[in-house]
Formats: C-alpha cells, sequence, structure tokens
C-alpha cells in the first residue's frame, strides 16, 4: 500500500510468515528516509533514518524482553560511529564511539545503581589505553593507562573524603613498581619504589611543614 501526502511518500508492507510490518517513508523537502520495522514475534522495533543533507545514518532499536535500547549513528563528514544503549533492568547506559580520523575509540558508561561512571579510550596511533572511573558514593576517582610501546602502566587515583592521591606506575622492562601519594591534610608526601630483581624497596618521605625528609 503506497500513499502520498504534502509530499511525503509512505509504504507500508506485512508479512503474513513472520509478522514482520514495515514502514518506509521519504520526505520530498528534507530527503529524510525512515524505516520503521516491528517484529511480531521477538517484540524488536527498529528505527532506521538517514539524512541526506549531512549523511547521518541513525539505527534505533527497542527490545521488548530485554528493555534495552540502541541507537547507532554514523557521521558520513567526520566518519564518528556512536553507540548508545540503556539497560531498562540495571540502568546502565554505554556510549561507544569511533574516530575514523585519528582511530580513538572511547567507551562511557553510567552505572544507575552504584553511581560509577567509566570512560574507556584507545588511541590507535599510540596504543595509549585510558580508563577514567568515578565513584559517586566515595568520590574516588581513577584513572589507569597503559602505554603499548614502553608497557608502562599508571595509575592515578583521588579520595575525595581524605584528599589523598595516589600513583602507581609499573614499568614493564624493568619490572621497577613506584607509589607515589600526597596527603592533602599534612603535605606528607611518599615515594615507595620496589625493584623486582634486587628485591630492594625504598621509601622517601617529605614533611611539607617541617621540611624535613626521610629515607629508609
Amino acid at each position: 500500500m503506497i500513499k502520498e501526502a504534502f509530499g511525503v511518500r509512505a509504504l507500508l508492507s506485512t508479512d503474513a510468515t513472520s509478522g514482520v510490518r514495515a514502514l518506509l517513508s521519504t520526505d520530498a523537502t528534507s530527503g529524510v528516509r525512515a524505516l520503521l520495522s516491528t517484529d511480531a514475534t521477538s517484540g524488536v522495533r527498529a528505527l532506521l533514518s538517514t539524512d541526506a543533507t549531512s549523511g547521518v545514518r541513525a539505527l534505533l532499536s527497542t527490545d521488548a524482553t530485554s528493555g534495552v535500547r540502541a541507537l547507532l549513528s554514523t557521521d558520513a563528514t567526520s566518519g564518528v560511529r556512536a553507540l548508545l544503549s540503556t539497560d531498562a533492568t540495571s540502568g546502565v547506559r554505554a556510549l561507544l564511539s569511533t574516530d575514523a580520523t585519528s582511530g580513538v575509540r572511547a567507551l562511557l558508561s553510567t552505572d544507575a545503581t552504584s553511581g560509577v561512571r567509566a570512560l574507556l579510550s584507545t588511541d590507535a596511533t599510540s596504543g595509549v589505553r585510558a580508563l577514567l572511573s568515578t565513584d559517586a558514593t566515595s568520590g574516588v576517582r581513577a584513572l589507569l593507562s597503559t602505554d603499548a610501546t614502553s608497557g608502562v602502566r599508571a595509575l592515578l587515583s583521588t579520595d575525595a573524603t581524605s584528599g589523598v592521591r595516589a600513583l602507581l606506575s609499573t614499568d614493564a622492562t624493568s619490572g621497577v613498581r613506584a607509589l607515589l601519594s600526597t596527603d592533602a591534610t599534612s603535605g606528607v608526601r611518599a615515594l615507595l619504589s620496589t625493584d623486582a630483581t634486587s628485591g630492594v624497596r625504598a621509601l622517601l618521605s617529605t614533611d611539607a611543614t617541617s621540611g624535613s625528609t626521610a629515607f629508609n
């Protein structure tokens, strides 16, 4: 069945076997084409639209069983692809974007229960992977980065309550691990390093108030 009104053309089809119903419409003014399909068995509804001006394509699907909604968009100019999904049960929202030029992939997820937000990015050129998470309850923020070339892994965390900042790095070549912490209240800075080969551990602390330095 084809109907035309106000420059919009619409095609509605129903498959008797599968129960799938599809609606295809074209807007003559904007050039937007939209395809809406409903699967009678799974209850999945999918909407695919294409904007002729910007070249952006968007796919929105809803799963009736799990309540998961997913939105996938592609920008023809920048090559950026973004996937946004929402899980109705857990309340977790995830956004995955890929930049075609730089090769950077970023994943941002939010857990509605714990309030934890996590951002994972991967740079295709340098191979550096970075994970930034924020816990809404404790206020702790943690940044974990991995450099594919040197093999160095670094973890930086900040506690909103105590103000303590800690930096833990691991060198894959030498096996040396170093922990640097700063206490915002006392101003004490401590550096603890461990050499995997010799087993030597060294602790260096500096007191900002007295200016004294201790080495053990």
